[in-house]
């Protein structure tokens, strides 16, 4: 199988919601794009990108990055940008307790994922995932941040009972809280306001 160039764009969808209080509505648009996609033999890792956007709510989703679908040596390398996190029409799903404070809510990370056959039997298995940084405003403090999180394993194998792994490390995690005068929390975004005595 193979796809040399795939565009769907502006794909769109609209929800309304009277039954809520107050009524409110959602209206999203998407888009995929996929270049040199190639299944059942050997080939370079195909192009691919993911994009939506939800105005008001969400500003931009992007996930875009290489992918290779050969089925003795999967992979993928992708980098997610996520920009203009807001409340907008999903704040009447909150409830009168929790509010998003959010105004340009943004959210990047990279994710390296593959697998490859291993020495002996099964398969060697290897995963990355760096630059998480969650803030609001492109120069606000960071509301959450991790530098890497990587699984490496050099052989799994089911049927031979084996279960190699070399490292499982997590570095770099940090976020922050803060409680307001009025007794509220303020964490990764969100007021979730004190509760009543």
């Amino acid at each position: 199988v193979e796809v040399r160039k795939l565009r769907v764009i502006d794909i769109g969808a609209s929800f309304a919601d009277a039954a809520i209080q107050p009524a409110t509505s959602i209206h999203a648009k998407a888009g995929i794009e996929l270049d040199g996609f190639v299944f059942g033999h050997a080939a370079p890792p195909a192009r691919v990108s993911v994009s939506a956007e939800v105005p008001g709510a969400l500003g931009r989703f992007s996930l875009a990055g290489t992918v290779s679908p050969d089925l003795t040596a999967p992979a993928a390398d992708l980098t997610l940008d996520i920009r203009g996190l807001a409340a907008g029409p999903l704040a009447p799903y909150l409830g009168s307790s929790t509010r998003l404070e959010l105004v340009d809510g943004r959210l990047g990370a990279r994710l390296e994922v593959g697998l490859a056959a291993a020495e002996g039997g099964g398969q060697s298995a290897r995963l990355l995932l760096s630059r998480v940084a969650f803030r609001d405003g492109e120069r606000g403090p960071a509301l959450f941040q991790l530098d890497a999180v990587k699984v490496v394993a050099p052989r799994l194998d089911a049927a031979h009972g084996v279960l190699s792994i070399d490292e499982i490390s997590v570095t770099g995690i940090e976020t922050a809280a803060r409680k307001a005068e009025d007794g509220s929390l303020h964490v990764l975004g969100l007021v979730l306001a004190a509760p009543h005595a």
